[in-house]
């Protein structure tokens, strides 16, 4: 018994599904803003309140959740006032590490890392609030923007992966 029919049969029926699928790079997409683009939208001095980004989240650190963009770069949000807020700690517990979300904040202020001074870096970041901060300041790769967290919204996906 010869199967090679059966099995042609199988892969043209098959064939066109799988060339019109498209790969699947993950739930944020290459066109989404970046956190570079944010900072020049930042530099820019737009008076846009709200600023929504889609970042993966990467944890806690002290007050902040911790977001990174899909080109590595990281961004804080400020989440409670002090170690002592039950509330704001309830808002972050259901995050996940690694998954992907559209994040809301508004901009509060910035950790600048380099010392212009001496011209290199600090390895303890000295923060400014956002009436302080030079465009300069905004642009420099390693500098860190502080947003205020209003919430993040799971990124669910559209594809199906099989």
């Amino acid at each position: 018994m010869n199967r090679t029919p059966i099995f042609l049969t199988m892969v043209l029926l098959i064939l066109p599904f799988l060339l019109m699928s498209e790969k699947y790079y993950g739930p944020i997409n290459f066109t989404e803003k970046r956190i570079q683009d944010l900072k020049q939208e930042l530099s820019m001095n737009s008076t846009k309140n709200e600023l929504e980004i889609s970042l993966f989240y990467k944890g806690k650190y002290s007050d902040y959740v911790v977001f990174y963009d899909l080109s590595g770069e990281e961004i804080y949000y400020k989440y409670r006032r002090n170690k002592f807020d039950i509330r704001a700690e309830r808002r972050v517990i259901s995050l996940v590490p690694g998954y992907a979300y559209r994040v809301n904040g508004n901009f509060i202020g910035m950790y600048i890392y380099k010392n212009k001074a001496e011209n290199k870096l600090n390895p303890i970041p000295v923060y400014l609030k956002k009436t302080d901060v030079q465009k300069e300041n905004i642009l420099e790769k390693n500098n860190t923007p502080v947003l205020n967290f209003i919430f993040a919204k799971p990124i669910f996906l559209n594809q199906l992966i099989y």
